[in-house]
């Protein structure tokens, strides 16, 4: 609350077009996603991309449409949120971790849609575009794990969880495996052993 507030004061007496208001609108935005107010986390996000897009910076509005996007994607709002993703794919000369993002969450919507093979298919594609980045390597495990390939899940996760510093993205995971389990069948020790290497990675960043 006291960080939200802060940002409020800054963006009273930041100057309307300018690289310190983009910032602090993305970031009370994300503090209300990681608190699941999603209005509010909506608001700011698409203000951040109509600043961005007014100073037709493409760096700013990439973040910003996958920001707003992941949004809809929590409130299972899909549609808006494929198309928000497609326009951040098409940006010109967008940052690579921005086009990583924007295929690796159009695989996630895949999968929660139950399409386990858009879903790969999505997640090979953002691997590719960003093999450094920790998050497709966190999906494709997930994905051994739906194709019950159990163990070399739990390898795969073992390798790219040291690799993963976002305590929100594992505390999604943890959710993420929990449906999985009651949605694919899958073997409950398998989950649990699963789970508990991503508790175990989350609790190393004090989460």
């Amino acid at each position: 609350a006291e960080a939200a507030q802060a940002y409020t004061s800054g963006l009273a007496v930041a100057a309307p077009q300018s690289a310190a208001r983009f910032q602090l609108l993305s970031a009370r935005g994300y503090l209300a996603e990681r608190d699941r107010n999603w209005p509010a986390a909506e608001a700011d996000y698409r203000a951040a991309l109509t600043l961005a897009h007014a100073e037709h910076n493409v760096e700013w509005e990439s973040g910003a449409l996958n920001d707003l996007a992941g949004v809809l994607m929590e409130v299972e709002r899909f549609d808006e949120a494929i198309a928000l993703f497609q326009r951040a794919l098409e940006l010109p000369n967008a940052p690579i971790f921005q086009r990583m993002r924007g295929t690796n969450n159009l695989g996630v919507i895949a999968y929660r849609r139950g399409d386990v093979v858009g879903f790969k298919q999505r997640i090979a594609q953002a691997h590719e575009l960003d093999p450094e980045s920790a998050y497709p390597p966190m999906n494709l495990a997930l994905i051994q794990l739906l194709e019950g390939e159990a163990e070399g899940a739990q390898e795969a996760y073992r390798k790219a969880l040291p690799q993963m510093t976002d305590a929100d993205f594992l505390r999604r995971a943890t959710l993420d495996l929990q449906e999985a389990q009651s949605r694919f069948h899958l073997n409950p020790a398998d989950v649990a052993a699963t789970a508990a290497l991503i508790t175990a990675r989350a609790q190393e960043l004090g989460h």
